[in-house]
């Protein structure tokens, strides 16, 4: 028990330092390069976090399942696993390029985009797999340890560049990113090669067929958090976006109360999900009012703090303030839809969560293409919300309706 404990709040840690990590860089990058900087870099970065997943076809995150089922799948997801990373990366650093070219026209930024593109497809997408492989064989340790890294490096590597004066431009963070980048997941690369084997190249037909399921899913949750961020870059001026990222990054990083509180309750979804989705829907209910509670009490210190946003950045973030306070409450429904997500996981329903997941990201879509041409960045905010309370009420309405029809099947069958 003890050292369930302690290595819980080992991963906590490391969760916690990987997200703060990441909001500093971003921070102290939007500092030193001003809000037309933070555009051009937002508008270069969003789509990269969704086509991301696409890249090994969620390999690694199938090798924690088989694992867990059977060890000697190992050898052989294993040698798949980097055959599909290459495969697969070179038609989404194409989408990719096509996207800086004819959607947001950067023309003159292409090697910019493309040092940005392998950076985050390729290398950083390493210390992903280096993870997931670590917690497939149990190692809590390296988990942790490829979980912080990269963004703890890239944060320092930040820190010492602005000490010298040379982070001036989008394209010197850019060069700081790509350079950790290649640094450390070559690095991880080598070391998962190392402690278990080489890989020999090859995969067989199922596992893109097995894959895409999972890449699809890992995609629309990545889509939720930056689907917003890439329609904005197609409309909207490089200010105006670099405002709202700026709102929308805070926002996320006042979920990580939930997403501790939820890391802690998931085996517990999996116990109550063998007995049945009426003990899922019993454990959410008991879980839902501590969310919610954490989620408004971080959203209130969003809020709080969005006061300071000058002092820390500078005074022509300013505008800014406003957007963050908007923003900082769409938390509090987010929250609520995680507790009913994890609720369907946990009775072997996911995919019901992955289907109005991705209902919920087309809804979004579809109320940003047309809200904002008109309404500009308050009506990415009101996209926002609306598709974050309408997913957190389809996913409660839906969970409360399957929790009665199996406690009525119960009833006629006892």
């Amino acid at each position: 028990m003890k050292q369930h404990v302690s290595g819980f709040v080992a991963g906590l840690v490391s969760l916690a330092g990987a997200w703060g990590f990441q909001l500093g860089f971003f921070l102290l990058a939007a500092r030193q390069i001003g809000p037309a900087g933070v555009g051009v870099y937002t508008a270069l970065l969003a789509p990269l976090a969704i086509v991301g997943e696409f890249v090994g076809l969620g390999g690694s995150e199938r090798l924690i399942r088989a694992i867990a089922r059977d060890s000697q799948h190992f050898s052989r997801l294993w040698n798949s696993l980097f055959t599909v990373v290459l495969l697969t990366a070179v038609p989404m650093m194409c989408a990719y390029v096509c996207y800086v070219l004819w959607g947001v026209g950067f023309y003159e930024m292409l090697g910019v985009a493309a040092l940005l593109g392998v950076s985050e497809l390729v290398f950083a997408r390493m210390s992903v797999i280096a993870e997931h492989v670590a917690i497939a064989n149990k190692n809590n340790r390296a988990a942790n340890i490829a979980r912080i890294g990269l963004p703890a490096v890239r944060f320092l590597a930040l820190i010492v560049a602005t000490r010298l004066g040379l982070i001036t431009s989008v394209e010197a963070v850019v060069i700081v990113m790509a350079g950790t980048s290649f640094v450390i997941g070559s690095s991880q690369a080598l070391i998962m090669f190392r402690r278990y084997q080489w890989p020999t190249f090859g995969f067989e037909r199922s596992e893109i067929v097995n894959g895409f399921p999972m890449a699809l899913t890992q995609a629309t949750r990545a889509a939720q958090g930056n689907i917003d961020r890439v329609a904005f870059s197609l409309v909207s001026d490089v200010i105006t976006l670099a405002f709202y990222s700026i709102a929308s990054r805070i926002a996320q990083a006042s979920l990580f109360s939930t997403m501790a509180i939820l890391r802690l309750t998931y085996p517990s979804f999996f116990r109550e999900g063998d007995k049945g989705i009426a003990y899922t829907f019993a454990l959410a209910v008991r879980i839902l009012p501590v969310i919610v509670l954490f989620a408004a009490l971080s959203a209130a210190a969003a809020d709080l703090l969005a006061g300071y946003i000058p002092q820390l950045l500078g005074p022509e973030y300013s505008a800014s303030v406003v957007y963050v306070r908007w923003l900082c409450w769409v938390v509090v429904p987010i929250s609520a839809s995680y507790v009913a997500a994890d609720a369907f996981t946990g009775a072997d329903m996911h995919h019901f969560r992955a289907f109005y997941m991705g209902g919920s990201v087309i809804f979004q879509l579809g109320l940003l293409v047309w809200l904002l041409p008109t309404m500009g960045l308050l009506g990415a905010v009101i996209a926002y919300y609306a598709s974050a309370l309408s997913y957190a009420a389809v996913l409660w309405l839906d969970l409360w309706r399957r929790r009665s029809l199996a406690l009525r099947s119960l009833i006629s069958a006892g």
